[in-house]
C-alpha cells in the first residue's frame, strides 16, 4: 500500500505555485484600492483649502 508523504517535495512546490498565484492576483487590488484611498484624501484636502479659502475672502463690493 501507498503512502501519501506530505513532505514529498512536488507538494511543496504546487503549494508556492498557489501562494504565489494569489498573492500576484491580490495585488492589482491592494494596489487600485491604495490609489482610491490616495484620491479620496486629496480631494477631501481640496475641499478643505476651499472653504478655508471662501472663509477667508471679504464679500466683494
Amino acid at each position: 500500500m501507498d503512502r501519501f508523504d506530505l513532505f514529498d517535495p512536488r507538494y511543496q512546490l504546487e503549494a508556492e505555485d498557489f501562494a504565489a498565484a494569489s498573492t500576484s492576483a491580490a495585488a492589482p487590488r491592494a494596489l487600485h484600492q491604495g490609489i482610491h484611498q490616495a484620491l479620496h484624501a486629496l480631494d477631501a484636502l481640496a475641499e478643505r483649502l476651499r472653504q478655508r479659502e471662501h472663509a477667508g475672502r471679504r464679500p466683494r463690493r
